[in-house]
């Protein structure tokens, strides 16, 4: 590995894998570990987590939301009245996506694809 592989390698384990969508799942990879053997060649352990792809989710009434693996998805609530209960309850209004990892591949580690 040369130092301008190294630039390389380590960028490539800040990112989500957007192109190994492999059972509908999205991959980072927390981390490696490695060490030299002989003059030349590198012996390296990579260590992958997946989170699955989810579609098609309900919030409350709100329907239709698509979260990719590594996303995150949190609810804003409001106070709404339930007649029923005879109670203030809380009620989802909106319901957002936040990206965790920019999204990459890790066709840059040279390990395949």
């Amino acid at each position: 590995m040369t130092a301008g592989g190294s630039h390389h390698f380590a960028r490539a384990f800040l990112r989500a894998d957007a192109e190994s969508n492999v059972g509908k799942s999205r991959f980072v990879s927390p981390g490696a570990a490695g060490s030299k053997r002989g003059d030349e060649d590198w012996e390296i352990t990579f260590r992958f987590a997946a989170s699955p792809n989810k579609t098609g989710l309900t919030v409350g009434d709100i329907t239709g939301i698509d979260k990719k693996g590594w996303e995150y998805m949190w609810v804003r609530y409001a106070d709404a009245e339930d007649a029923t209960a005879k109670a203030i309850v809380k009620k989802p209004i909106a319901v957002y996506i936040e990206k965790v990892y920019e999204e990459g591949d890790f066709a840059g580690l040279g390990i395949g694809t």
